[in-house]
């Protein structure tokens, strides 16, 4: 429950807890890639409608969070506000609940948020669905649809007060969890043609192809200094799936012999009798296991 940003969508990184109600609240760019495909798979396969919805949530969240201007994404979001309170940017007094929310949109939006509960962390409460927004309109007496808008209208408000704080984030744009995000922008290409994912899929295939790769080897993360460590087997493997991927989604035999050659590339750099091993360089000796 507490795992998913409601107001903004998007995951945080874990929960401390084991009813799964308090994040630690970093949101981390590998994790929104990984769950996204999930979702989209456990949508079709057991035929529910809010595992699809969370999916697009994340993937909207993607674009608008965590995306930078040349179609790379950034690797996190950090637990600590600007103020250094841990999970403050995400945290609501009930003050801030009367300040920002008309009485009717208040009472619907705490009791589907779980708002009404005294605050569970020093800087406030985190909105998670305490219950579904139909149950929580029929015991308010509200029709259903007219709930639906007012609960809008408390995502908009919240959202609005959110844009004033501050957040501080990790931009730089790793290889691997940037061809994670390729592999899953091209999921929701498939499952929600029409929408902004293929584009975004198509302009971060760009700067993996053309900022960390330079037609001999991959590099792990790029600035404009120059390239940044070691790519990884990590970076290999799923920057080679996210073109795989996109060679699927576009047709592309350019993108799929460059796929195939970063596989051939980490069976060089990252294999040898003994096994795979992560970095070309460990800095400790791999000892294989005994058989």
């Amino acid at each position: 429950l507490g795992l998913r940003d409601h107001v903004n969508g998007g995951f945080f990184r874990y929960t401390v807890d084991p009813g799964w109600r308090t994040p630690h609240f970093e949101k981390m760019l590998y994790d929104q890639a990984l769950l996204i495909p999930l979702l989209l798979r456990a949508a079709d396969v057991l035929q529910e409608p809010r595992y699809r919805f969370a999916a697009r949530e994340a993937l909207d969240f993607l674009l608008t969070q965590m995306r930078r201007p040349d179609g790379a994404f950034i690797a996190s979001l950090s637990a600590v506000d600007g103020a250094g309170e841990e999970g403050g940017y995400y945290l609501w007094r009930p003050e801030d609940l009367v300040r920002l929310l008309a009485s009717e949109v208040q009472r619907l939006a705490a009791s589907v948020w779980g708002l009404d509960a005294p605050p569970q962390h020093a800087a406030g409460s985190l909105p998670v669905l305490a219950r579904e927004p139909a149950q929580a309109a029929a015991e308010l007496g509200m029709d259903p649809e007219t709930a639906a808008g007012l609960l809008d209208q408390a995502r908009a408000a919240l959202l609005a007060e959110r844009s004033t704080r501050s957040l501080p984030k990790d931009t730089k744009a790793l290889a691997a969890w940037n061809g994670l995000t390729l592999s899953a922008l091209i999921a929701g290409a498939r499952a929600f043609p029409g929408g902004p994912y293929r584009e975004a899929a198509q302009a971060l295939r760009g700067y993996l192809v053309a900022s960390l790769w330079d037609g001999e080897e991959l590099h792990r993360s790029g600035s404009e200094q120059g390239w940044m460590g070691e790519a990884t087997l990590d970076d290999y493997a799923y920057v080679a799936r996210g073109l795989r991927d996109w060679a699927d989604l576009a047709g592309s035999d350019a993108d799929r012999a460059l796929a195939r050659r970063l596989v051939g590339l980490a069976w060089e750099h990252f294999h040898d009798d003994a096994g795979w091993r992560l970095s070309a360089d460990p800095l400790l000796p791999a000892v294989p296991a005994e058989p």
